[in-house]
């Protein structure tokens, strides 16, 4: 599994780092133990120094507190000439003459007062300052025109067992910090990766189509929030799903009753019977519901498009709301010849998909026919903010009111319940609504759509 394969990466990539890491800080460990060692050495050396307010070579030289085991010192004198002269005598010197010779050619070069040195002897690193003195100290006439330097000298340890002891131990406790390191990078991977198995389960369920099983993933971290977003996603796809079958459903039921009519139509005509009376009925009977059928089938795909282009206009062009009702009205002619229309109609422009537009007064128009007693009257304006087509129509109250805009939601003498839903789903790509309400001798239906400036708005209204 790859977020098994990821979590095992996780452990090694955090071991790696954790042993690099590790192996810098023991490195510089043990540079800062041996520079602090060299240091004190120096500084030991460097103390040894006294001041020294004499006039006298020997009282100079002399070092009563010296411990020759520890440290050794022994003085030169630098002629004007850069020739340097011993000042001391050799016996019970542990210091060699290749020694004291390599000294003196750094006491020559050597300009500053002070200055540290090292040398390595045999495997073994001895440490030396060379330290400047001014003075004639009696041998000569003028105060600066000699130099006395005295070098004090200290061997490094032999026994180390110290310092092994001591790098032992930091040895020791960096192997114990690593192992809690890791115990630390295993908790953290598994931390990190186990709610990632179980989004991957999650989104497998999903993948299988297995969406009723909850994402239970309770964390206030980027982790959550995703779990929290596929969660949404799942509920969403869930929503969708329930809703196509629901589609599916009442679409097989919608089509069933048209068809079973114009099936049974057809065998009684076979057979020489006329249900409506004549042939002609008969006949006529069969065209409608042939017709109704065409229309659902069309509203049906129209809703399938709409899934796909919710939020899109295409084709959009500038065309006149007015003009779109007056054709409209036209092609409804012969159903409204038995009815009184009042119309009170502005000229609106507006950007727009004219077929999409047609849509929609064609739609409610049809609502308002079947439902109207003796009157309908629409009025389309404008103000500085919105478009307003509103429609009335003198029939009955409707019930459960909020409700005829959804899917399948048939009123008393509805047909489908298509019609309302496709004219709600095509006003929401414009900003729109619609929305219905009682009067005591009718309803009306009102739409308003939201106007826009003409600088590139998807929904630009003029």
């Amino acid at each position: 599994m790859k977020i098994k394969s990821l979590n095992f990466r996780l452990i090694i990539s955090f071991g790696v780092i954790i042993c690099i890491f590790s192996s810098i800080i023991f490195l510089l460990l043990i540079k800062a133990f041996n520079s602090y060692y060299y240091e004190d050495i120096y500084r030991t050396l460097e103390e040894n120094e006294t001041v020294i307010i004499t006039t006298d070579i020997n009282d100079f030289i002399k070092n009563k507190d010296q411990d020759i085991r520890k440290i050794e010192e022994k003085v030169w004198l630098k002629t004007e000439e850069n020739v340097v002269v011993r000042k001391f005598k050799d016996n019970l010197s542990f210091i060699t003459e290749e020694i004291l010779l390599k000294v003196e050619e750094n006491i020559k070069r050597q300009n500053e007062d002070s200055k540290r040195y090292v040398m390595n002897v045999d495997n073994r690193e001895l440490f030396y300052v060379i330290t400047k003195y001014k003075g004639s100290f009696g041998y000569s006439k003028s105060p600066d025109s000699s130099c006395y330097y005295k070098v004090t000298f200290k061997w490094k340890v032999e026994d180390t067992t110290l310092e092994k002891n001591l790098f032992i131990q930091i040895g020791i406790s960096f192997l114990l910090g690593i192992a809690m390191m890791f115990l630390v990078a295993f908790y953290l991977s598994r931390y990190l990766t186990k709610p990632l198995i179980e989004l991957e389960s999650c989104v497998e369920n999903i993948s299988n189509r297995e969406l009723n099983v909850p994402i239970k993933i309770s964390r206030e971290d980027e982790i959550g929030f995703l779990a929290n977003s596929i969660d949404k996603m799942r509920k969403e796809l869930l929503k969708y799903d329930e809703d196509q079958k629901f589609k599916l459903h009442a679409i097989s039921h919608e089509l069933k009753t048209p068809i079973m009519i114009i099936k049974s139509y057809l065998e009684a005509v076979k057979k020489g019977l006329y249900p409506k009376g004549t042939l002609d009925d008969s006949l006529g009977v069969i065209d409608e519901e042939c017709n109704r059928l065409e229309k659902l089938v069309y509203n049906l795909l129209y809703i399938q498009r709409l899934d796909y282009m919710d939020s899109e206009l295409k084709n959009r062009k500038k065309v006149n709301l007015k003009e779109i009702i007056q054709e409209v009205i036209k092609s409804y002619s012969l159903k409204l010849n038995q009815l009184d229309i009042q119309l009170n109609l502005n000229d609106v422009a507006i950007y727009s998909d004219d077929n999409q537009l047609k849509v929609v007064v064609e739609n409610i128009l049809d609502n308002q026919i079947r439902y109207a007693k003796n009157l309908i009257k629409i009025a389309l304006y404008e103000d500085s903010e919105k478009i307003y087509l509103k429609i009335y129509n003198d029939g009955e109250c409707i019930e459960k009111i909020e409700d005829i805009f959804k899917l399948f939601k048939k009123g008393k003498k509805g047909q489908s319940g298509i019609g309302l839903y496709i004219v709600s789903r095509i006003l929401k790509i414009y900003d729109g609504k619609i929305h219905a309400e009682n009067v005591e001798n009718g309803v009306w239906f009102q739409i308003e759509i939201q106007k826009y400036s003409l600088q590139g708005n998807k929904n630009d209204v003029l």
